[in-house]
């Protein structure tokens, strides 16, 4: 039962999408037309021929349609010159861009002649500091005796 409904929702989606697909293909706008927003003629439907379809010349065609006809396009491209406006990406030459790293490393400061000592680290807040473990040793034995130097665990 579980993978006759898994199969009815994929058969479903597929119907519904490949559906979506030929009403956009046949109620789209097939002529090219123009562009305010990237002053240019957005690509229009390619002719179905046979030697079109061999070619590649329609699948390409087709590619351009459908990128230039998705919908809210100058929506879109309006969003992403603002964010490239905002993050000023790609808005500078490579030698403005070397200019302003030239003009940021001349206004650094000097660095000291003498290089200063940093002062030492406040102590730790005595509740947080943990308290002294204390030393094991065994029951019957100093250490002492052992010849390693008095160390309570050899």
């Amino acid at each position: 039962m579980k993978h006759k409904f898994s199969f009815l929702l994929l058969y479903g989606m597929t119907v519904l999408l490949g559906g979506l697909g030929a009403l956009l293909l046949l109620c789209g706008e097939k002529a090219p037309r123009p562009s305010m927003a990237e002053n240019r003629m957005l690509a229009g439907f390619p002719a179905l021929t046979a030697q079109s379809l061999l070619s590649g010349e329609f699948m390409s065609g087709l590619e351009a349609y459908l990128s230039d006809g998705m919908p809210q396009r100058e929506a879109l491209i309006t969003a992403a010159q603002g964010v490239t406006q905002v993050f000023a990406l790609g808005e500078k030459s490579e030698e403005q861009a070397q200019q302003d790293i030239y003009d940021q490393v001349a206004n650094l400061p000097e660095a000291p002649e003498e290089p200063t000592a940093a002062p030492p680290p406040p102590p730790p807040p005595p509740h947080l500091t943990p308290p002294p473990l204390p030393l094991y040793v065994r029951p019957g034995h100093t250490g002492a005796d052992s010849g390693s130097g008095g160390h309570p665990c050899a």
